[in-house]
């Protein structure tokens, strides 16, 4: 019974996210981060060069994933403002797991996770910029939660993922300047 209690309050969770993540996501529209963001990943679809042939304002990860969503299924500013809700609800993913492990109790992490999801989605109408800063929030909690499991389980595995997310990381907020000395 208590199976199924846990599951049916994350499957609530879940569902309440996944809603206002995709209702509010198309709402608003920040001409500048989202112009820049489209262009240059529109730019990638027809195979330009990223720095050199088109713009890239903070780096090439966000740009690559948003080129890889025009092809899966169209060029449309829409998608990527779906993909930001959907980075969105991976942070409250995220966060609740954060809550999960340090307070040990599902009800107090979904309470907490879905006061973060009303929080945003009432607050801040353009909260869904298609930039790069999801995605790196995203990255770097994941690696945080990785730091939060490798000191609680003492596996060598995480300290390969905190790496491998915070490489990641830098990849999606490095500029072209870097790159000139590589």
């Amino acid at each position: 019974m208590h199976y199924i209690y846990n599951i049916s309050f994350f499957l609530l969770f879940f569902f309440i996210s996944i809603f206002l993540n995709y209702y509010f996501a198309p709402i608003g529209l920040d001409l500048y981060h989202d112009g820049t963001q489209a262009k240059s990943s529109i730019d990638l679809y027809y195979g330009k060069n990223p720095y050199s042939e088109t713009y890239v304002e903070y780096g090439s990860l966000t740009l690559l994933i948003n080129s890889f969503i025009f092809k899966l299924f169209d060029i449309n500013i829409i998608f990527l403002k779906y993909l930001a809700g959907f980075y969105n609800f991976l942070l409250h993913l995220t966060f609740l797991t954060f809550n999960y492990i340090y307070f040990k109790s599902l009800k107090i992490s979904i309470f907490l996770s879905l006061s973060l999801v009303f929080f945003e989605n009432f607050t801040d109408k353009n909260y869904f910029d298609i930039s790069n800063s999801h995605l790196t929030i995203l990255l770097f909690m994941l690696a945080s939660l990785c730091c939060l499991c490798f000191l609680r389980y003492k596996k060598n595995i995480y300290i390969y993922l905190i790496s491998f997310l915070l490489l990641l990381s830098f990849f999606n907020k490095i500029n072209y300047a870097v790159y000139t000395y590589l």
